[in-house]
């Protein structure tokens, strides 16, 4: 992995100075998700540790990226979506999170099931966000621009075509391309939404590698329907749950060795025994 960037966003978007010893990056406490009249998660209680992979895994329709979308405010673009219950995170100024959703997602990027990149060059990509929030010297683009590949894994295969069109990469060049867009703010946290859904099992195993990486100094947290995934990258695992006529819930959660192999719930092990 390369190392720092030294190429600085602009003042009121780094809260770098708040406290970080907290161990666990986000607090979820009595959340609840609803569309309309209809609740899709409830009463979520639970801690993501700092600088590791929690995934989310349970049924279609239990509300994982519901929950998922919470967390840097998406679902307050969703029309209908209500939310209840209360978010923190460990080592951020809430106050200020709360009141600037562009803030929040510059500290807390997030990767899609399927590649969105821009219609733009592989270099716009990563320039776009990067203008957005005050990078604009032309050595400063550059040198974020590499810095961002590299830790998505892609300079050495984009180098000669920064400005070639970012459709024109595979489908997983093109999610690693999104990783690095994601990664150029430099958010503590990353939010992933099933990545790897549309791609090939090469590069799904590229994507797995560098969310192994990236957690070193990140944290992430994974939505998956993969059960192997879910044991190959997971530090930790949540398991939510929706009974026939109820909201999804939180069943499960603890440390992947643990939860895998001695499950403490009976809904987690007829789950399990699905793999």
């Amino acid at each position: 992995m390369s190392g720092p960037c030294n190429a600085r966003l602009r003042d009121e978007d780094d809260l770098s100075a708040c406290c970080g010893s907290s161990h666990e990056a986000i607090e979820l406490d009595d959340v609840s998700v609803s569309y309309g009249d209809e609740a899709v998660v409830t009463d979520v209680a639970l801690r993501i540790p700092r600088n590791a992979v929690t995934a989310l895994i349970g049924p279609s329709g239990c509300g994982k990226s519901s929950l998922l979308y919470c967390l840097n405010r998406m679902c307050d673009l969703i029309p209908g979506c209500r939310t209840r219950g209360s978010v923190r995170f460990g080592w951020l100024d809430n106050e200020r999170l709360a009141c600037d959703p562009t803030i929040l997602r510059r500290h807390v990027g997030m990767l899609f099931q399927r590649p969105g990149p821009f219609p733009f060059s592989i270099r716009r990509n990563i320039e776009f966000a990067l203008r957005q929030h005050g990078v604009r010297a032309r050595p400063d683009l550059d040198e974020r621009v590499e810095w961002s590949l590299r830790e998505a894994g892609l300079w050495d295969e984009v180098r000669d075509r920064l400005d070639r069109p970012a459709l024109g990469l595979s489908g997983g060049q093109q999610q690693r391309l999104c990783l690095a867009r994601a990664l150029a703010l430099d958010p503590s946290v990353l939010l992933m939404d099933e990545p790897c859904s549309a791609l090939d099992p090469i590069s799904t195993r590229k994507l797995e590698e560098l969310i192994r990486r990236l957690a070193r100094d990140r944290t992430i947290v994974l939505v998956t329907h993969s059960l192997p995934q879910a044991r190959r990258v997971a530090d930790h695992v949540a398991l939510l749950w929706k009974a026939e006529g109820d909201a999804g819930r939180l069943v499960e959660h603890g440390h992947a060795r643990r939860f895998f192999e001695q499950p403490h719930h009976a809904v987690t092990r007829e789950y399990l025994s699905f793999a």
